[in-house]
């Protein structure tokens, strides 16, 4: 119980702390990176130069941070 009852916290605390888009840019500034979703399994990231404009797109499958079955 002592356990599930820790996971519900963290999870909880996890979900508080999460900031959006906007509280980033306002506290880091306009990012020099960004990713979409061009498809729902193919996403764009876009590189912006010193000037903001974009200097490299790649396009390509999305692929999971976390590797399965290891």
């Amino acid at each position: 119980m002592r356990i599930l009852l820790a996971f519900f916290l963290i999870g909880t605390a996890g979900l508080s702390l999460a900031q959006r888009s906007q509280e980033l840019r306002s506290h880091y500034g306009e990012p020099d990176i960004e990713r979409f979703t061009a498809a729902p399994d193919i996403g764009l990231t876009v590189e912006y130069g010193s000037d903001g404009q974009a200097c490299q797109i790649v396009i390509e499958r999305k692929q999971s941070l976390l590797h399965e079955g290891v």
